[in-house]
């Protein structure tokens, strides 16, 4: 099947770094907290950004995630600054921790600026907040919103039923900290995300208008490398929870990682996730959809059940031909609206 399809130029490579965090948030998708352990080493991750910079052009950003990366300190931000010396943009994804402390925070903003990092992620929320105020997410945004090679610095706020505006308090404790003028210049820099939250296998509370009834982009478009070194097709919120999802471990020198990658084009099932996406195969496999889903579980329920499973194992020629038509159609248009893999 391989030599017939149009493969797909991946854009990310994601590094989960570790399952160790600071937080303990109820229901983590990727359930991390304190007492996990394991990451992965910087001399791995260096070695996995020099092969994918010579083999794999198309790979612009790399995103340093978790957990809590930050918590890997000296070994994320070498990590980070041979990636800058690669060429290649960078985003790390935190808690914001390091923040809460002025000590700590003046510390990791020196850290952050002297890799040249390209962008950086906040995730935040009710749960989040349990553990690092809003008032030091903001202080963490003002700082790092000085450091010239910043170009954006996103907040993905948990969007429950019963939030009470997390975007009015996180702008009201950023007017505290900024003046009107560095306010404007720090906007220009913000930008302000709402994720519906879904705990570790079901969301429980999502109203209808948050359903992503689409086909899937995460698959076939990034390199996602969990703690274990194992290579993840996608890394949305259920993807260490489905070992279909899990493509097998790097070697340690990553001379297996193109091999590991390019293995899934010969994956039918893999191909129609792309396609058409987990909720119109669920209904294709005769489930109720309930109205109150997120994506990520709608593909959990479907990977994890027998009866689904086989339903979509005994599809006929007709059925594959059409997954394999609509995946080159839409592999086509994915490679005209991003012709450089940008």
């Amino acid at each position: 099947m391989k030599g017939m399809l149009k493969q797909i130029d991946p854009k990310l490579l994601t590094f989960i770094t570790t399952h160790t965090c600071t937080s303990a948030c109820a229901g983590c998708c990727f359930a991390c907290s304190p007492k996990k352990r394991g990451s992965l080493s910087s001399a791995f991750m260096k070695g996995i950004v020099s092969r994918v910079a010579s083999s794999m052009p198309s790979i612009k950003v790399v995103v340093f995630t978790g957990g809590e990366c930050t918590l890997l300190e000296d070994e994320l931000f070498d990590t980070i600054a041979h990636c800058t010396r690669h060429g290649l943009n960078t985003r790390i994804v935190s808690n914001g921790h390091w923040a809460i402390d002025d000590g700590t925070r003046a510390r990791t903003v020196g850290q952050i600026a002297s890799t040249a990092l390209t962008e950086i992620n906040f995730s935040t929320g009710a749960e989040h907040q349990k553990f690092v105020p809003m008032s030091a997410i903001a202080k963490a945004i003002t700082d790092c919103a000085k450091i010239p090679t910043i170009r954006a610095i996103a907040v993905n706020m948990e969007a429950h039923i019963d939030s009470e505006k997390p975007n009015e308090r996180l702008m009201h404790e950023l007017k505290l900290l900024n003046d009107t003028d560095s306010m404007a210049q720090l906007q220009n820099k913000l930008l302000l995300l709402n994720s519906p939250w879904m705990g570790a296998y079901r969301s429980n509370e999502l109203s209808a208008g948050q359903i992503n009834t689409r086909h899937c982009d995460n698959l076939f478009t990034g390199i996602h490398i969990n703690p274990e070194q194992q290579l993840l097709a996608c890394c949305g919120l259920s993807s260490e929870h489905i070992p279909f999802l899990k493509l097998g471990r790097v070697a340690d020198d990553g001379s297996n990682l193109l091999s590991l990658y390019r293995r899934q084009y010969n994956d039918l099932l893999k191909l129609w996730l792309y396609t058409e996406g987990p909720t119109k195969m669920l209904k294709f496999c005769g489930a109720e959809h309930p109205m109150n889903t997120h994506v990520c579980e709608d593909c959990l329920n479907l990977l994890l059940n027998e009866r689904y499973l086989k339903r979509m194992m005994g599809i006929g020629s007709d059925k594959a031909n059409s997954i394999l038509l609509n995946y080159g159609l839409k592999a086509e248009q994915q490679a005209k609206a991003h012709p450089n893999g940008q």
